[in-house]
């Protein structure tokens, strides 16, 4: 009769417990416990050559692909003293449950279901504010409790190195059914293949285990774990050792195996390697965050040891398989909602590959109507392709002047530019102006050891040419500094068979700059342009858009993102497509158009500024490094000041910030040699916004209103020069292809969508103002957009 009572009180006790984390679910819309984590996929392979029983389902060389999530169970912040966890799921052919061991920290856990309740009400009650668990009512519950304040303190963990650098324990009892028909017990621990264990707690700590916050003197950021660990799945494999011990079935030592009051005896139960577990990727964070285990999820041959009452150590194995599973069911309805009524994941699609497809926009798939143009940003666009669209009637364009602007003589009717109007624009002075201020700025580069103190190469010897285009494989422009002032050296070039170096004066000097405007004028588009502002930018919106929703910087970033998926999405095919203006009119292929293009995009990192590229040396008239430098200066200030305003809400939706972080590593294409695209932090994050804000406004708009100052102007600089020689050459399809060059960069120059100084941040706009003089003559006001979207 007791056992039937025992059993009833235990079923009751576990709905209790149920509705106690279900209710936790709802409220976190999320995991009750254990919320904060981070996830990995790869495989796991059993020992060849096991030192236990022979076993039906752990069976020698077999391997599995697996899930592995690592978590904190109680704080958010990554420094804080608490247990940490690791979750394996083994999946089988069918990509279906196999198995799933939850480990933690430390050896033991629960003495039974009556000290779990008792503790989880302590920790619950008497909360101070900001406190996640009350470190009031766990003092005096663990002071009561001496047994299980010790098995509290050893779990704990202060401030690891990384989730990776733990050791973690399964701690119930389970069943482990060999192929001899013996019963056994079994426990698992997940330890790091270097058997190092860092965040053991000091003395003090384990004196006083009911402080847990983190120390006065950690700096780290809260989720410094987490990014740790996608950072290092990035870059390498992160093995562990999977072990297990074994008990056999001796039925008058029972008490003792299932106890959690001491530990198994190392001497009589040693740690066995059971298998090598080796993640090879980090999860998304929707992947992260769907992940479910239970511990009741076991083939037949293991399995669950059922408690019999709720003072009975395995009560707790009964509570968890029955509780997670309704926790889950709870979870999974809010994400069910969630994704029925946010569809900015699913709307925002990456396109191809994850780390290995440039991580933009999915340009195959429909706009989200959150990001499509408005009827302003059409109208402006009109004003400047409708010229060359031949869809206005004849009787009206021959009135207005359109009627002789199409076709092969169209830029004999465009706009004077730049070079058109400088009364010698082959001079050496004006070539050494262009580098320094024109349309690809930023380039020239310190050098020691030489006649010459500054140069700007090209390398294009690795890409592939279409028959006949000249384009040299190595170009090197050298400079020399005199006083305050740049002048050309020389240019040094190989262009086929031919290895040359011509100077000022030089019979071919004439034609080595023309080479070089022209092997620029390919890098300037493909890398400068489209490399570093509108693909480089478009990860960054990607991740955005994908993951804050309610985080402040919306307000801050929103501004400076509209447009850009709509012209990446509708232009880039214009530009780098097989029949797109740059595979046609340069001399590159188009495989080779989108190889200088990703080549770009793998270098770039937002952990970057415009000092480092600025020349150490005064030089009168390079405007492009002052203004760069004093746009930087203002949007420290601008963006600083708006994380003063904004920092609790920042904090308060940083879980926004991390799957934003966790998109940009997971879809990122940076090696791991140049570091991480992680925001480890609110300084990361403010770091990322200043260079969002840069490029998409000032960057973008001197490298793309500057186009049509040389690229308006075939005679000055050609984006493909071709061999007269060769038998595919022919005059009239060069012809063509000049003449599109010359519409191209008219058009891309004069959409001017949303000048800041117009439809700006009232803050952004007088920072601008009042910083003028040094942003000018470089680039006037007026042509500085407010995002990038032509």
């Amino acid at each position: 009769m007791k056992k039937i009572l025992d059993k009833i009180v235990l079923f009751f006790f576990t709905i209790a417990v149920g509705l106690l984390f279900a209710l936790g679910a709802a409220n976190n819309k999320a995991r009750t416990t254990h919320k904060y984590g981070v996830g990995g996929a790869g495989q796991l392979r059993i020992v060849d050559d096991p030192a236990f029983p022979e076993h039906e389902f752990f069976q020698a060389g077999r391997t599995f692909p697996v899930l592995l999530r690592h978590g904190t169970v109680t704080f958010e912040d990554d420094a804080a003293m608490d247990i940490r966890s690791a979750s394996i799921k083994f999946l089988d052919k069918q990509s279906e449950t196999a198995l799933d061991l939850i480990m933690n920290t430390g050896p033991r856990t629960f003495l039974n279901a009556i000290n779990f309740w008792q503790f989880t009400m302590a920790s619950i009650s008497g909360r101070e504010e900001g406190e996640p668990v009350s470190s009031k009512g766990l003092e005096a519950f663990l002071k009561e409790n001496p047994v299980f304040e010790k098995i509290f303190a050893t779990s704990l963990r202060r401030s690891p190195d990384s989730f990776a650098q733990l050791y973690y324990y399964s701690k119930l009892v389970n069943y482990f059914k060999a192929k001899d028909g013996k019963i056994r017990y079994v426990k698992y621990r997940l330890i790091p293949e270097s058997g190092l264990e860092s965040g053991i707690p000091s003395a003090k700590d384990m004196e006083t285990p009911w402080l847990q916050k983190r120390l006065d003197s950690e700096n780290r950021p809260i989720d410094y774990l987490r990014a740790e660990y996608v950072e290092r799945a990035s870059q390498q494999e992160i093995i562990y050792k999977l072990q297990l011990r074994l008990q056999e079935n001796v039925e008058d030592n029972k008490e003792r195996i299932f106890s959690q009051e001491e530990d198994w005896d190392e001497s009589t139960s040693p740690w066995l390697d059971l298998a090598t577990v080796a993640i090879d990727r980090a999860l998304s964070s929707d992947e992260t965050e769907k992940l479910h285990f239970n511990i009741g999820n076991q083939p037949d041959s293991l399995g669950i040891v059922e408690g019999e009452s709720i003072s009975d150590p395995n009560s707790i194995n009964s509570i968890r398989t029955r509780v997670y599973k309704w926790a889950s069911s709870v979870r999974f309805f809010i994400y069910w909602l969630t994704e029925k009524f946010d569809k900015s994941k699913p709307a925002f699609s990456y396109y191809g590959e994850a780390g290995r497809d440039l991580p933009r926009f999915d340009f195959t798939r429909p706009l989200p109507s959150s990001v499509q143009p408005t009827g302003k940003y059409f109208a402006q666009l009109g004003l400047r392709v409708l010229p060359f669209a031949n869809v206005i009637p004849p009787i009206i364009s021959e009135r207005i002047g359109f009627s002789a602007m199409p076709g092969k003589h169209a830029a004999e009717w465009m706009p004077a530019n730049l070079t058109r109007c400088h009364p010698d624009k082959f001079s050496d002075a004006f070539f050494v102006e262009r580098r320094l201020n024109g349309f690809n700025p930023g380039k020239l580069n310190r050098v020691a050891g030489q006649d010459w103190q500054y140069a700007i190469s090209y390398n294009t010897g690795r890409y592939k040419l279409e028959p006949g285009g000249l384009l040299p494989k190595f170009i090197e422009a050298r400079f020399v500094l005199d006083g305050e002032n740049l002048q050309v050296h020389s240019i040094k070039f190989e262009l086929g068979e031919e290895i040359a170096t011509h100077f000022p004066g030089d019979l071919n000097w004439e034609w080595s700059k023309r080479l070089f405007r022209s092997a620029e004028f390919v890098y300037q588009e493909i890398q400068t342009h489209l490399g570093r502002t509108h693909m480089n930018m478009d990860q960054y919106a990607m991740a955005f858009y994908r993951n804050v929703k309610n985080n402040p910087i919306r307000q801050l970033l929103e501004p400076h993102l509209e447009g850009l998926l709509n012209i990446n999405k509708r232009g880039a095919a214009l530009i780098i497509g097989n029949t797109g203006f740059l595979p046609e009119a340069s001399a590159l292929t188009p495989e080779s158009v989108f190889e200088v293009l990703k080549d770009e995009v793998k270098e770039l990192s937002y952990k970057w500024s415009p000092v480092v590229q600025a020349l150490p040396d005064r030089i009168v008239n390079n405007y492009f490094d002052r203004a760069a430098l004093c746009t930087w200066s203002l949007l420290e200030e601008y963006v600083g000041q708006f994380f003063e305003e904004n920092r609790q809400g920042i904090r308060e939706h940083w879980q926004e910030i991390e799957d934003m972080s966790r998109d940009l590593i997971v879809h990122s294409i940076l090696p791991p040699e140049k570091g991480s695209l992680a925001i480890a932090g609110i300084e990361d994050l403010r770091q990322l916004c200043i260079y969002v804000i840069y490029h998409s406004t000032f960057f973008h708009s001197w490298v793309n209103g500057k186009q049509y100052e040389d690229g308006g102007d075939v005679d000055y600089a050609a984006i493909g020069l071709w061999d007269k020689g060769d038998r595919s050459y022919n005059q009239n399809t060069v012809d063509e292809k000049q003449e599109a060059q010359v519409k191209l960069m008219w058009q891309l120059a004069n959409v001017h969508y949303n000048p800041i100084m117009e439809v700006g941040p009232v803050a952004l706009k007088n920072l601008f103002w009042k910083y003028r003089d040094r942003i000018e003559p470089g680039i006037p006001l007026e042509w500085i957009m407010t995002s990038i979207n032509i």
